[in-house]
């Protein structure tokens, strides 16, 4: 085996591990992958995941100007929020209303007063009120929104209804007025919204009329060199496509464009990779 052949074999390897943790999270929960696009980031993604899109037969692939620092800019745009758990048991005959309602109150308290030592003032805080419910005998709960408020003998009516739909969702069935459920935790998640920066969209006069590539070189595909033109990201114009194969460079980042595929550059300066018809 030839020094390419053992590269190209490894980085399928990695390329079918990607697409197979993206099954466990789609097709094994009743989602069908090919109705979503595949969002790349890191500074080594763009390289590999046009390829885990033809894979799984995703729509596309998509590309964000600086993938490398696509983490950071999440951080900018993520609200505050404090995480508030406090255990107790409680069967469906036996839940003290009032008991509730002050663990749920006690939490709230604990997310707003965490919330202020960031900064953030109590008026600007919004509260939700969440349990994990199971079934009497079961030993896995989930995770259900309670109403806002008070939590009182309605709240608890829907509390036991929102339980019941997400089991039938979660696993297909329910014991829906025939089996009794008990509350084993009580949550309380406190919010802030952030402004968030907005994306706009490139000048139509970005970049290259007609891009040229800066540079071809030999790349290696389903085993053979093929002479591939190399681009600079920040000379295509929004609305520029390019046919595979090709090479996109920027700071921090390569897109790799295969044989058989296509990208097109969006308004926003998203790279675009979709399988050609």
């Amino acid at each position: 085996m030839s020094v390419e052949d053992l590269a190209e074999g490894i980085i399928e390897i990695a390329n079918w591990n990607q697409a197979n943790l993206i099954r466990q999270m789609t097709i094994e929960q009743g989602i069908d992958p090919r109705d979503f696009a595949l969002l790349s980031f890191g500074g080594s993604g763009p390289a590999q995941s046009p390829a885990v899109m033809s894979l799984l037969g995703l729509k596309a692939c998509l590309v964000p100007p600086n993938p490398g620092n696509l983490s950071a800019f999440g951080l900018l745009m993520v609200d505050y929020r404090s995480d508030h758990v406090f255990t107790r048991v409680m069967g469906e005959d036996d839940i003290d209303l009032e008991d509730a309602r002050g663990i749920f109150a006690a939490l709230a308290e604990e997310a707003a007063s965490a919330l202020e030592k960031d900064g953030i003032d109590r008026d600007k805080v919004t509260f939700l009120q969440q349990a994990d419910l199971r079934y009497v005998g079961q030993s896995t709960e989930v995770r259900v929104d309670a109403p806002a408020g008070p939590f009182g003998s309605d709240s608890l009516a829907r509390l036991i209804e929102n339980f019941h739909a997400a089991h039938e969702r979660t696993y297909g069935y329910c014991y829906r007025g025939t089996q009794k459920i008990e509350i084993v935790n009580f949550a309380v998640s406190g919010f802030s919204i952030v402004d968030k920066p907005s994306l706009k969209k490139l000048p139509a006069d970005t970049g290259d009329a007609e891009p040229t590539p800066k540079s071809t070189r030999p790349v290696y595909f389903e085993r053979a060199f093929a002479e591939t033109p190399v681009y600079d990201r920040d000379r295509l114009r929004p609305g520029t496509v390019l046919e595979g194969p090709t090479v996109i460079e920027e700071f921090g980042s390569t897109t790799v464009v295969f044989p058989g595929q296509k990208v097109e550059v969006d308004p926003y300066g998203i790279l675009v990779v979709t399988q050609i018809a």
